[in-house]
């Protein structure tokens, strides 16, 4: 039975919602959506040169103040060109995207993800095939990207998802081993409690963290992940009956009624600020939290770990890792030709491989970057150590149908609120699934 979590007061972190997240220049601006629009003007454009300007649509908030620095470093070269960088959180981002090309404001370059994602936009897409940058690309993260055997997107890093944890009070609950099943999961979560440290931050109040990363454990967990998404989709597979699906629930369970808050109290900007300030020993992201942690308490001693929901250790001791998203140039930009450009600097550069590496913190996904293991920080480097020991589980979250990982964030939401049971929850999971299918 999972007990009561007390309503908490929204912490005074959340007054600084944008901590690390948005520009300090002049030439940016916030509101409380975490919606930053900001233009980078280029003086240095000759009279001769007409100034175009290149629109980039952002869901990736974390890195919004290097993309910043990017631009004016790319402007300094390329003197007639002026970018515009919107940068909003994953939660909205999706609906602002197909607003804006509804509205004809369609950016120039934006974000969508691999598999589902590229099939939904590709015919607003242009065909990148042909650029330089294409040949480097490691193997794996070319799928994704790939329709009818064209490459529509560009990876800008390959990401890791699993529990951050802090070392530090680890070591204070006495806790040596990492948890790798279940079993030394649950001993795990008692030394913390035992020690007087909250085991979890755990954020559920926006609907990316549960729907896309938290049900991803569920899902990359089947027997054949593809097979049995084309089961739940035929009809011979079920989520009311899966055994793993309810195995995760014990997890879920496990985790919200350990949290340091009411989770449903906890959205991205808490998460981050939280569990920067150590009021618990473990948070569910990607190692792309990195920087940001950095910035609030760089002193945080980090590691990334598992995500058991049973007692297999050979299924269970792996992290989540691929290309969660890709950048595409609109087929009918009238700047594509100055926005592929662009992107091959990012991807071809020296000044593009430092920031993806050091400013972005990325594991970068072309043959021809390497990444410094002092740069990239520690949660990408524990991203990479497990992925050199065994094979890393999917993002399956990309072949999900389109619009569902949202759908599914919500439903799970009810379930932390005590709005639904578990039998609820994966009647709902199946529900959602059968109307989106096909989607």
């Amino acid at each position: 039975m999972r007990k009561d979590l007390l309503v908490s007061i929204v912490s005074l972190s959340s007054l600084i919602l944008f901590a690390g997240c948005a520009s300090n220049d002049s030439d940016a601006s916030n509101n409380s959506n975490e919606n930053t629009n900001s233009e980078i003007t280029n003086n240095n454009a000759t009279e001769e040169e007409e100034t175009v300007t290149i629109q980039l649509f952002n869901n990736k908030v974390e890195i919004h103040d290097e993309l910043l620095d990017l631009a004016r470093e790319y402007q300094s070269e390329n003197s007639h060109v002026r970018i515009e960088i919107e940068s909003l959180s994953a939660d909205d981002y999706p609906s602002q995207l197909t607003t804006k090309f509804s509205a004809g404001e369609s950016p120039d370059i934006f974000r969508v993800l691999g598999h589902s994602g590229l099939e939904t936009w590709v015919e607003y897409l242009e065909d990148l095939s042909d650029q330089p940058w294409v040949d480097n690309m490691i193997e794996s993260t070319k799928p994704a990207a790939t329709f009818d055997d064209k490459i529509y997107g560009m990876p800008l890093g390959i990401e890791g998802l699993g529990y951050i944890y802090n070392k530090d009070l680890f070591d204070e609950a006495g806790i040596t081993e990492v948890p790798t099943t279940f079993t030394e999961m649950e001993e795990a979560v008692a030394k913390l409690n035992e020690a007087g440290i909250s085991p979890f931050v755990s954020s559920f109040a926006e609907t990316f963290n549960p729907g896309f990363f938290a049900t991803n454990n569920a899902f990359a967990k089947q027997e054949d992940p593809s097979a049995f998404m084309e089961g739940l989709s035929e009809g011979t597979a079920s989520f009311t009956d899966n055994e793993i699906f309810n195995q995760w629930l014990d997890l879920i369970d496990l985790e919200i009624d350990n949290a340091h808050k009411d989770p449903m109290s906890i959205g991205y900007s808490e998460q981050v600020t939280d569990f920067a300030t150590e009021q618990g020993a473990i948070t569910l992201s990607t190692n792309s939290l990195q920087s940001l942690l950095d910035e609030i308490n760089p002193d945080l001693n980090l590691g990334m770990m598992p995500m058991p929901l049973n007692d297999d250790e050979h299924l269970n001791d792996r992290l989540f890792s691929n290309v969660p998203f890709y950048w595409g140039i609109h087929n009918e930009s009238e700047v594509k030709e100055e926005a592929k450009e662009f992107l091959t600097w990012l991807s071809m550069s020296e000044a593009g491989e430092r920031y993806i590496t050091e400013e972005f913190k990325h594991i970068p996904p072309f043959t021809t970057m390497e990444a410094d293991s002092e740069l990239i920080g520690p949660l990408a480097n524990d991203v990479q150590q497990y992925a050199n020991e065994k094979p890393s589980l999917a993002l399956e979250w990309n072949k999900f149908p389109t619009g569902l990982a949202p759908q599914l964030g919500s439903a799970l939401q009810k379930y932390v609120s005590y709005e639904s049971d578990r039998e609820e929850l994966l009647a709902e999971f199946q529900r959602l699934w059968d109307s989106m299918k096909d989607q």
